[in-house]
């Protein structure tokens, strides 16, 4: 009995087939490619900590803690964007038929933060630094972000390279350093982002970075002055001198013309004066902190816990009349003015910020 003898693939069917099987390999690295091309064009990468752009010669420290994780942040954000939300529904449901408005209610109604805290960064530094013609302070941000680092970074590049470069980039310390339209200074430590007022400053901050001695934050800026933040865990927590006048330009609001306490304490306070501060959202509706101001002595700190709590007596009712409930403690410890205050009433502010003006406004 003869066997038959089985019919191999043809030339044509092999050439097919070994079409088909590249280019379903094509295909496959064709999508791993964009796949991890947009992982990595859209994560940060690697970043370093912010608080490396201050040390003891900065006029002040400010920092930002991880908000996006921060409950009390978090509800006051989802507040807010629910207020948003319904003021756009609104807006809608006012431009359609009456008839047609239920469409409006059908919306949905949650807020979803997530989007919002993609924008948050993961941990930001603002440091104040000397002028160089002892003018206003110049400043320094340096920012973690949680995406597109690296896309602002490429797109920084070639539109540098798409003008010359000439006029909008150079290099420092290995650093490509950036000027924008408004004259703000931009430049990266890895995938952290630097952004200054001046060239100057940004090169300080550059400087530091190179360095890596980071500092914690803890101890006061301001040429070597060893005031410490308050206790506790604060969102915001930060450290000014008044050197360049950076203290009496923050509390000028406290000065008035016809005020003699109030305009010898900001307008004579000597550069000696260190004020610490921290805040913290506790929830949608209340917010705390802690300021302390360090003076050159006992009686300079008396003055102005008299001028603060004059000036709390005077503003207490108008505060109350926009829904906000202020309570504020104030003494002294020796040389240090100490203010602790609670605000309540924050969601009540937001939803009147977006609500149509009524007669009683």
């Amino acid at each position: 009995m003869t066997k038959k003898r089985r019919k191999g693939l043809s030339g044509l069917d092999k050439i097919l087939i070994g079409c088909g099987v590249g280019c379903a390999g094509l295909i496959l690295v064709a999508v791993l490619g964009a796949a991890f091309g947009g992982m990595w064009f859209f994560t940060p990468g690697q970043q370093i900590a912010t608080d490396v752009i201050a040390d003891d010669t900065s006029l002040g420290v400010v920092r930002l803690h991880e908000l996006a994780e921060d409950p009390g942040t978090q509800e006051l954000l989802t507040r807010l964007l629910e207020h948003i939300n319904e003021a756009d529904r609104e807006h809608q449901r006012e431009s359609l038929p009456p008839s047609l408005r239920w469409i409006s209610d059908l919306q949905n109604q949650e807020a979803d933060v997530s989007g919002l805290n993609m924008m948050i960064p993961k941990e930001m530094t603002v440091a104040f630094e000397p002028s160089e013609d002892g003018s206003d302070p110049d400043f320094v941000v340096a920012a973690n972000p949680r995406v597109m680092v690296r896309m602002f970074k490429t797109m920084l590049s070639l539109v540098s390279r798409s003008e010359g470069g000439t006029e909008i980039r150079s290099d420092y310390r290995g650093h490509a350093a950036y000027t924008l339209e408004d004259e703000t200074h931009v430049a990266f430590a890895s995938s952290t982002v630097l952004f200054a007022s001046s060239r100057r400053a940004l090169e300080r901050a550059i400087d530091r970075v190179e360095t890596g001695e980071s500092n914690s934050g803890s101890k006061a800026t301001g040429r070597g002055f060893s005031t410490q933040i308050p206790e506790g865990e604060w969102d915001i927590e930060g450290v000014l001198s008044n050197e360049e006048g950076l203290i009496a330009g923050l509390l000028a609001d406290l000065k008035s013309s016809d005020d003699e306490l109030g305009h010898d304490l900001i307008l004579g306070a000597d550069d000696d004066l260190r004020l610490s501060f921290g805040f913290d959202v506790v929830s949608a509706d209340e917010v705390t902190g802690r300021v302390v101001l360090e003076c050159d002595d006992r009686q300079t700190a008396e003055r102005w816990r008299s001028l603060l709590e004059q000036r709390y007596q005077e503003r207490r009712d108008e505060a109350a009349s926009r829904g906000l409930e202020i309570d504020l403690e104030l003494h002294t410890e020796g040389h240090r003015m100490v203010s602790e205050w609670r605000l309540l009433g924050v969601e009540k502010l937001i939803a009147r910020a977006f609500r149509a003006p009524t007669p009683e406004d």
